[in-house]
């Protein structure tokens, strides 16, 4: 209605896999067809906060993200596909995006991930064991943000616009950084 569009999102976690499914919170392979013959050149995003919320190893992530972008293509080329956001794009959250390029050419012969759309969350949330932003899987605890930080950071108000506005600098340089 009013020209709103949906996003599809799918849900992952580290299992998996299944016969008839990439993981146990990810749709049965006939679900996914159906759901992909119902909206045809839809937007597709694989996980949601797969930093945080799913909690996916990059290499798993990697695996799953071309099982579904591969998957949807192959039913319906004029869809588009996108990366789970995470949570923030900070300095530990952009080395866990890195883990995935990285990943991703690994398991496909040094082909680089085919990502059409690009998402991000852009909470301001301290990270770091126990709390809001967490840690995500394989990433260096040292990188995460936290309210000890230079300039010292009021991180418990989450309105802090100079680190919002950061985190898309951040994220443009670094899309930019990897072409």
């Amino acid at each position: 209605p009013g020209g709103m569009a949906y996003v599809q999102t799918i849900r992952l976690s580290p299992d998996g896999p299944f016969a008839d499914r990439a993981c146990s919170t990810c749709p049965t392979w006939d679900q996914l067809e159906a759901m992909i013959d119902l909206n045809p050149g839809n937007w597709w995003m694989i996980g949601n906060e797969p930093d945080r919320q799913d909690l996916i190893p990059a290499d798993r992530y990697a695996e799953l993200y071309h099982a579904f972008y591969t998957f949807i293509k192959a039913h319906d080329p004029s869809s588009l596909i996108g990366i789970g956001g995470v949570v923030q794009p900070t300095p530990i959250r952009l080395q866990y995006l890195d883990l995935i390029l990285d990943a991703y050419r690994r398991q496909n012969d040094g082909a680089p991930i085919p990502i059409d759309v690009w998402n991000i969350h852009n909470y301001v949330l301290r990270e770091g064991e126990g709390w809001g932003g967490g840690i995500p899987p394989g990433t260096d605890p040292a990188l995460a943000m936290d309210e000890d930080d230079e300039p010292p950071y009021d991180l418990t108000t989450h309105d802090n616009l100079e680190l919002w506005t950061g985190h898309i600098v951040a994220m443009r340089a670094w899309m930019r950084d990897r072409g």
